[in-house]
């Protein structure tokens, strides 16, 4: 069996190599989402980072969890496919000018999400200096010196040794015990990104070998790569807002944590699947349940509105020790809107007993199409997120209506403030200004009002 987590390591160290210019990229999602000052690929990228950091398995490894990626000053290249590169610094980890860190996120043709976290250790303002390369869960897997002038990296050989004591049995963590280069047939050459021999067309030009090897390991399994021997550099962008020196550290603030394996999910941060039925089942909604705003201040700043915002309820506190623990008194969205928690919330932690993933509206009714809104009413927004699931994003509380309009909104947004707001006046994360969205070849509504029974 081929262990995935290795073949995805392979993967995306070969997907981010390559950005060489700045660009904008459309849209992650298919449907027309209004422009903010920060692309979506950026919110994009957001997701797919906290939904996918993990702890690491080793001492040795790089510590991912806790990172403070500074999103506003995100930086956009292209690669030689054309494919849009978000890389933005780390805060925590850039401790001094000679250690540099930085995650870049990209999304191929396929829309598949690839990312990694990039390492520079000595003085930027050098003509040369370390660069290590880490998976997402803090594996180290390409390392090498990295020329600030040409913006050249030259790989260093990172092959596991053959273990002289290895069994040939299963284990959590199989070791290398042969390596075989191979070579594909004629006319074809290594596709690293589906480890196949393919069309030489379907290869970008700086990986086409005929060669690649194969590891075998003590549990059976092996993996297919391309023959890193084989190149001898490639081209890397410069550090993201570095300029030649070290940039200036605090002020990282992390996005709400996602659906992955870290603390609680979404509910006032990320969209996520909503479960168990709770998703309308049709797009009947009355499509004027609120008038088009006048102005939209939030929704100009972007996922930069958390900046302008006040943390009031961190998910967590340092406990008398000094030492970061979850705060039971973290409250978001769904918790502020409904009050009650939704027992069919499978991602449930009682370390943040008032983290509400899933809003529970099983006091309220979903109001029909041609219902007019009343103060006090219940708002629910539904988007589209980064694996193409269609569910809840974020909800609120109606506080002033006009004529049967909803035109006021308060809602909790993740662990920030309490914020006023028009109704389709909200970061773009949270869903489109249009009454509906397309999914699944029908038209989804993306606000959907309730009232107490």
């Amino acid at each position: 069996m081929v262990n995935k987590s290795r073949l995805f390591t392979v993967i995306i160290s070969l997907l981010f190599f390559l950005s060489t210019l700045q660009s904008c990229q459309k849209s992650f999602f298919d449907e027309d989402i209004e422009d903010t000052n920060t692309p979506e690929i950026v919110e994009t990228a957001k997701l797919w980072f906290y939904s996918n950091v993990k702890n690491p398995s080793k001492e040795h490894e790089l510590n991912l969890n806790n990172l403070k990626v500074e999103w506003n000053k995100y930086v956009l290249t292209k690669n030689n496919a054309g494919q849009t590169i978000v890389t933005a610094p780390i805060s925590n980890y850039n401790k001094n000018i000679e250690h540099y860190t930085e995650l870049s996120f990209m999304i191929n043709h396929e829309k598949q999400s690839f990312g990694l976290v990039k390492l520079y250790i000595g003085d930027l303002r050098k003509d040369f200096v370390q660069l290590y390369l880490y998976t997402i869960d803090g594996k180290l897997f390409k390392k090498g010196i990295y020329n600030t002038k040409s913006k050249t990296f030259r790989i260093e050989s990172l092959q596991n040794k053959i273990s002289n004591n290895s069994k040939k049995k299963s284990s959590l963590n199989p070791k290398l015990v042969a390596s075989l280069r191979l070579e594909c047939p004629s006319g074809l050459v290594f596709n690293p990104t589906i480890n196949v021999c393919d069309f030489p067309k379907n290869v970008l030009d700086d990986w086409k070998s005929p060669f690649y090897w194969k590891y075998i390991y003590d549990d059976g399994s092996y993996d297919y790569g391309p023959a890193i021997n084989e190149i001898d550099e490639v081209i890397v962008p410069p550090p993201s807002n570095s300029n030649g020196s070290f940039p200036s550290t605090g002020g990282g603030r992390p996005f709400p944590p996602g659906n992955g394996n870290i603390s609680p999910t979404s509910g006032g941060g990320i969209p996520v699947s909503p479960g168990n039925g709770e998703l309308p089942s049709d797009a009947q909604q009355r499509i004027e349940s609120d008038n088009q705003p006048n102005s939209t201040p939030w929704r100009n700043l972007g996922i930069d509105i958390f900046s302008k915002l006040n943390k009031i309820t961190p998910l967590y506190i340092l406990n008398e020790y000094g030492d970061e623990v979850p705060n039971p008194d973290a409250y978001n969205c769904h918790y502020y809107s409904f009050q009650l928690l939704n027992p069919d919330d499978s991602q449930f932690s009682p370390a943040w007993p008032y983290w509400a993933n899933i809003p529970n509206t099983s006091g309220y009714v979903r109001l029909e199409q041609g219902s007019l809104i009343q103060v006090n009413d219940r708002i629910i927004y539904f988007t589209i997120d980064s694996k193409g699931k269609y569910g809840v994003s974020h909800s609120g509380i109606v506080i002033e209506v006009i004529n049967g309009y909803a035109t006021k909104v308060s809602s909790k947004m993740g662990e920030y403030e309490i914020i006023e707001h028009h109704p389709r006046d909200i970061p773009a994360i949270y869903g489109l200004m249009q009454p509906f969205i397309y999914h699944n070849e029908t038209n989804k509504p993306t606000r959907v009002y309730y009232r107490r029974k």
